[in-house]
């Protein structure tokens, strides 16, 4: 009898231990993933339905309460994760053929990007909200908001990170929300959001009850408020409180070309490139309107190295002299190592008579694909992608400053725009405006491009500098500091436009807590009004404060 107790035991402790290893039901985890999945993807640019971000989680969090394993928990939430990275970026796989990688390696690379970009960090947040189930209701909901807040803040800073699909991301659409950017970046954005999910998630938990519903519609409330007012009081705060730049507006001219990119990479066509896109800058100077302070052309525009090639270098020289205008272009140069395959992409500020008076290099290029092997690690991965990670890549500058001209810029180049600390590095007290120079005609698609100018447009609230977007195979366009469109260019088309800028200072403690006191107050607001009502209406109820019901 002892020894059937002792085996009665002993598979009781292995159920035990096992219990957190669960194999998740693979209906309910496949439905969660897909309607989390496809409600952010629709809440996000460029479909651009934003309130669907305050439900979107809800399925996942409610799924993750409901789960008896952690390991079921984490394993779940990769994969709802993984496929919401997934449904943000349906273009990858096209992306990578034009790469030349064939059709099982670009979507073998998507998925470990996906996996990557959203997977683990679901996995790491959904075991945060599993841990804290059985919490308190403020508890679960402030591990939520710390949670999405502390992953998307890592992406978003971490030279390893890819701040793309994160959950703030999709208020794009919603300037007066986006201005929150202004006091805690993206993350704080994300962060507001996952709390409001999961005060849905509990009030889906608890059928209703009084005080959930309290609860979620403070903060809805608070979100509303933003919503409605967040863009109006900014605006307001920087007419009045915040003092404007002293240095005078700029005009700047956007030339945006049309030159494939299997083209535009051909060394014996770079002469013909640079007097398409000639051509179409003296077009632009024709009209009538005051003149440009500088033109801007995109990255890459110029891919034989510079200083290795003297003839294409003093070709553009006396283009810049017969234009009599500066421009700032991307263009390639040679790299400062003696590893092969690598090269600069550089800015240049040129001037007519005088050449190249500043320039930087890229510091941050696109992981695997664009990026240089920074460990063997690095470079097995790199080879899920086939072709496409075997490409020439950037030598990447340890650190660059605003471009110094005859005024000053903050110039950011594609994938660098994504990140607020290079911006924030970068600016200088006097700088004008952001300049992101970018190349998109590798990814195809306009669901990407835009995607991608909604996200940079996040630095222009964060700086409160206007964003200029000059782009190859993409969107060309100009925001003003409150992420609000001044110029929009047509895509896959030779195009031109002009745009006056003026520097700012950056976001004081003024306004920040003016767009903190918004909902705040607001929320406070609502959260006691409704305690009155609910008193007055019919007391008290005694409802679960956490976890789901397990069957």
């Amino acid at each position: 009898m002892k020894v059937e107790g002792r085996a009665v035991d002993e598979a009781a402790r292995r159920e035990t231990a096992l219990s957190g290893l669960r194999i998740p039901s693979v209906g309910s985890w496949g439905a969660s993933a897909l309607a989390t999945a496809t409600l952010l993807a629709l809440a996000e640019p460029p479909w651009d339905l934003w309130p669907l971000a305050g439900v979107a989680l809800v399925p996942w969090l409610v799924l993750v309460a409901d789960t008896r394993g952690w390991g079921t928990a984490i394993l779940g939430s990769l994969g709802v994760g993984t496929v919401w990275a997934w449904a943000s970026a349906p273009w990858g796989p096209g992306a990578l053929r034009s790469l030349d990688s064939g059709p099982f390696e670009a979507i073998g690379g998507l998925l470990v990007g996906a996996l990557w970009v959203m997977g683990i960090p679901f996995a790491v947040v959904g075991g945060l909200v599993h841990v804290a189930r059985y919490g308190s209701a403020a508890t679960r909901i402030a591990i939520a908001g710390a949670g999405f807040f502390l992953v998307d803040w890592i992406h978003s800073t971490c030279s390893a990170g890819v701040p793309w699909a994160l959950l703030g991301q999709s208020q794009a659409g919603a300037l007066g929300v986006a201005q929150l950017a202004a006091v805690g970046g993206v993350p704080l954005i994300s962060g507001f959001l996952a709390a409001i999910n999961q005060a849905a998630a509990l009030a889906w938990e608890t059928q209703g009850s009084r005080e959930s519903l309290r609860r979620l519609g403070a903060l809805v409330a608070a979100w509303g408020a933003l919503a409605l007012l967040g863009l109006p009081l900014a605006q307001w705060v920087r007419s009045t409180v915040t003092a404007s730049g002293t240095a005078p507006p700029r005009v700047l001219l956007l030339v945006q070309p049309d030159i494939a990119r299997g083209e535009r990479w051909a060394e014996n066509l770079q002469a013909s490139h640079l007097a398409k896109v000639v051509a179409e800058t003296e077009r632009a100077l024709k009209e009538p309107g005051p003149p440009p302070d500088v033109v801007l052309w995109p990255e890459n525009l110029l891919t034989a190295a510079l200083d290795r090639s003297p003839e294409l270098a003093a070709n553009l020289q006396a283009t810049i002299d017969l234009l009599g205008v500066p421009v700032i272009l991307g263009a390639v140069r040679s790299a400062n190592g003696a590893e092969p395959g690598l090269y600069r992409s550089s800015v240049m500020w040129m001037e007519p008579g005088r050449g190249t008076v500043a320039a930087i290099d890229k510091t941050r290029a696109f992981p695997l694909l664009e990026a240089s092997y920074s460990s063997d690690a690095v470079l097995h991965l790199a080879r899920a992608f086939g072709k496409a990670g075997r490409g020439k890549k950037v030598e990447e500058a340890a650190q660059a400053g605003s471009l110094q001209g005859g005024f000053t810029l903050t110039v950011v180049l594609c994938y660098e725009a994504l990140f607020p600390g290079i911006v924030a590095e970068r600016r200088a007290p006097e700088s004008l405006a952001l300049v992101n120079l970018a190349d998109d005609g590798w990814i195809g698609g306009a669901a990407a491009t835009h995607q991608l100018a909604a996200f940079a447009s996040f630095r222009a609230i964060e700086q409160r500098l206007p964003l200029v977007r000059v782009a190859h195979g993409g969107l060309s366009l100009a925001v003003d500091p409150f992420g609000q469109a001044l110029l929009t260019l047509p895509e896959d088309a030779w195009a031109h436009g002009h745009v006056e800028v003026q520097g700012g200072r950056p976001p004081g403690v003024v306004e920040r807590g003016a767009l903190l006191a918004l909902p705040l107050v607001t929320g406070a607001g609502v959260w006691w009004a409704l305690g009155r009502w609910s008193r007055r209406s019919g007391g008290t109820e005694a409802t679960p404060s956490g976890g789901g019901i397990h069957a």
